[in-house]
């Protein structure tokens, strides 16, 4: 098994229009052990924000690590596939989009559901921290089940699945199944809600989570389903079942 790039005449994907080498200077690189990055990660936010860094936008509930090659390679292996800025967020409104950082996402993957009818959507942010040594990135999953057509789409808009926790979940099992994770934890981020009594991000949409994040190391070559470590760090309670 063995993955490979090639560049596609006229497909510029977002990511390969940002410079991640100088996202962040020097002076704000964090390195942490495992014990720290969980003290860091519980005491840190737990959603997106709006163009002025201000409102509550949707839960961060995947954490990646690794260097944007194998995140890439994992990825691809998984059948999630790139997109183009102004396919992917050009005809939002500034306002409209979730920011973090103080950027939007520097890629967005989608992956399709249900023959095409239904996708998962991952907003990907490089972060400027490194947990042993490993890059971080931090993201937020969304199940878009939005309208039957692309043009109900596009004239109404997508709507995504409120338990927000059954697109987590999706990408755990995903990247595991195609042998592309070597190790896996939990992180309770303590910020929960329930389908009764349900959250609202800034552009109106509701949303519930056990407030669980799940932290993925991905790798580039393939890993055996059986050889996939547990790190033992939280135990989510389903909390909003």
């Amino acid at each position: 098994s063995l993955a490979f790039f090639l560049d596609v005449p006229g497909f510029v994907p977002d990511h390969a229009i940002v410079d991640f080498d100088n996202l962040y200077p020097p002076s704000e690189i964090v390195d942490y052990d495992a014990d720290g990055f969980r003290v860091m990660m519980a005491n840190w936010q737990c959603c997106t924000e709006n163009l002025a860094g201000q409102a509550v936008g949707l839960p961060l509930g995947v954490v990646l690590i690794g260097s944007g090659k194998n995140i890439l390679q994992a990825l691809m292996a998984a059948d999630w596939y790139e997109t183009q800025w102004e396919g992917a967020r050009a005809d939002l409104k500034p306002e409209d989009l979730h920011y973090l950082f103080g950027r939007p996402a520097d890629a967005v993957l989608r992956n399709n559901r249900n023959s095409g009818k239904e996708r998962n959507e991952l907003h990907i942010w490089k972060t400027p921290w490194r947990l042993e040594g490993k890059d971080v990135w931090i993201s937020v999953i969304t199940h878009l089940i939005g309208q039957r057509t692309r043009l109900e789409e596009a004239l109404a808009g997508a709507r995504f699945d409120p338990n927000l926790d059954e697109g987590r979940d999706f990408m755990l099992q995903n990247i595991w199944y195609s042998q592309s994770l070597r190790k896996f934890a939990w992180l309770d981020g303590g910020d929960s809600s329930t389908s009764s009594e349900p959250q609202l991000d800034f552009n109106g949409a509701h949303y519930y989570t056990d407030g669980f994040r799940v932290v993925l190391w991905l790798s580039g070559d393939s890993v055996s389903l059986t050889e996939v470590e547990d790190a033992n760090w939280d135990k989510p309670s389903r909390r909003h079942k």
